[in-house]
């Protein structure tokens, strides 16, 4: 049961990407793929994706994209600061860990459902 909870913790954190390559392998003409990752995501409610495509966007923005958009100026008072990789990491792992926690919540949500 434990297996099954963290698969679709999994598989609810990267709903929101793999969805998008779906979309991406159907538009190039990979329907036989589109579907195989279609079928993967099976069941990951629309609270899901809504909430899970919220926290990618803070994953890229405030994460992966921290020196680019994050407040880089002020690094002593940043978190993980005064480096700017300690920084970047403290932004990243944080984001990252909240999509984590979140999807973690959502898949107890949805334990009845077909496992992954």
């Amino acid at each position: 049961m434990a297996r099954g909870i963290l698969a679709r913790t999994v598989v609810i954190a990267a709903a929101s990407p793999a969805r998008a390559v779906a979309l991406a392998a159907d538009a190039a003409g990979a329907g036989g793929r589109a579907d195989r990752i279609k079928g993967r995501l099976e069941g990951v409610s629309g609270l899901a994706y809504i909430l899970t495509t919220l926290l990618w966007v803070l994953v890229l923005w405030r994460g992966i994209l921290y020196p680019v958009f994050g407040g880089a100026k002020d690094l002593a008072a940043s978190w993980g600061g005064p480096t700017l990789a300690g920084a970047w990491a403290a932004h990243l792992g944080l984001t990252v860990a909240a999509l984590f926690v979140v999807s973690f919540v959502l898949a107890l949500g949805q334990s009845g459902s077909r496992p992954p």
